[in-house]
């Protein structure tokens, strides 16, 4: 019976489920940060969460692009630390952040300085445009922060890091939820920004996750 096998035969499956688990869990983290911006501008109108989920949509796809990217990272740096050449991680992590942030530049540039056009682009409705226009305006850094996100974080896995991108996720998404709670709809006494605060606290939040994974990566690779 499987309570017979041997604790040889059972490592394997313990193994792969310590680092499932927090990967499966990370991920969906990182996924809820655009569902509460969505959650958070219910409150401002139909218009404001149309608009804002037209941006996170576009936002959406740009993750599934680095996702490949940090897929192809991590499979690198095991390969390199499997082999013992860990000195030579370094320069695969640095291109891998070099070309993650050269693939969202243009998303940024353009959301910066022609968030208008791109929002009309993206809906009809004028309102709709607006919302989505003002969004990805004070959003311009979220795609280059998330591309140095996930290839710190898939650089930390695949060296067997699993519990530093699980808990720099949930404090990303801790902070994004108490910034929108409080700047979106204007609680404690601060006032209301609107979709301009999701924008900016996604953000925010994306930078301090940055903050840990790199602290934790300097650490592993005594950079």
């Amino acid at each position: 019976m499987m309570r017979h096998a041997p604790e040889r035969g059972r490592s394997p499956v313990r193994a792969v489920w310590r680092l499932g688990i927090p990967v499966a869990t990370q991920s969906l983290l990182s996924s809820m940060l655009a569902f509460v911006d969505t959650t958070m501008v219910t409150s401002l109108g139909a218009s404001a969460l149309a608009g804002v989920g037209i941006a996170g949509r576009m936002l959406f796809v740009v993750s599934m692009v680095l996702s490949g990217l940090a897929g192809g990272t991590g499979i690198l740096v095991a390969q390199y630390a499997g082999a013992g050449r860990t000195e030579e991680i370094r320069g695969k992590v640095a291109a891998a952040l070099c070309l993650g942030v050269l693939l969202t530049m243009p998303l940024a540039v353009a959301s910066l300085f022609f968030g208008s056009r791109l929002g009309a682009m993206l809906a009809p409705d004028a309102d709709v445009a607006a919302a989505a226009a003002t969004f990805l305006t004070y959003g311009a850094a979220y795609a280059p922060a998330t591309a140095i996100s996930m290839m710190l974080a898939a650089t930390l896995r695949s060296l067997g890091n699993t519990r530093t991108p699980l808990w720099s996720g949930a404090s990303s998404l801790a902070l994004n939820t108490l910034l929108n709670y409080v700047f979106v709809l204007g609680h404690f006494g601060a006032p209301s920004y609107g979709i301009a605060a999701a924008a900016l606290a996604t953000t925010a939040a994306r930078l301090i996750e940055i903050s840990s994974l790199a602290f934790a990566l300097r650490r592993h690779l005594a950079i």
